[in-house]
C-alpha cells in the first residue's frame, strides 16, 4: 500500500506480483490468507487482481479475509472453539473502514 500510495507503481506492482507468488501455494492447497490489517486485505482482494490482472491474483483475493471475517466463518461452520482458560476481558470491535467499500 505505501508504493501505490507514494505514486510507485512499477514497485506496487512488483510488490504485489512477489506477494502474489508466495501466498498462491497456501491458496493453492486450500488455506486461507487472513490479513491482520484491513488496509493489506483491501489492497490484496481489490488492488492485485485491477493492477495485476492474473487469475493467480484473483484466486490469492478471493481467499483472503480480515481477522473478523475468518472468525465468524469458523463459528457459522461450528469450527471456532470458544473454550477459553482464561477470560479475555473487554473486548471492543471497530469495523474496518475498508470494509464498507
Amino acid at each position: 500500500m505505501p508504493l501505490w500510495h507514494n505514486g510507485d507503481t512499477d514497485g506496487a506492482i512488483a510488490a504485489a506480483r512477489e506477494n502474489v507468488d508466495h501466498l498462491r501455494r497456501f491458496v493453492d492447497e486450500g488455506r486461507t490468507v487472513v490479513a491482520t490489517n484491513p488496509t493489506c486485505s483491501q489492497m490484496i482482494r481489490v488492488e492485485y487482481p485491477r493492477m495485476l490482472g492474473t487469475e493467480e491474483a484473483g484466486k490469492v483475493a478471493a481467499r483472503t479475509m480480515d481477522p473478523m471475517e475468518f472468525l465468524a466463518k469458523l463459528a457459522a461452520e461450528g469450527k471456532l472453539n470458544k473454550v477459553f482458560k482464561t477470560g479475555a476481558g473487554d473486548v471492543n470491535y471497530h469495523m474496518p473502514c475498508h470494509r464498507r467499500a
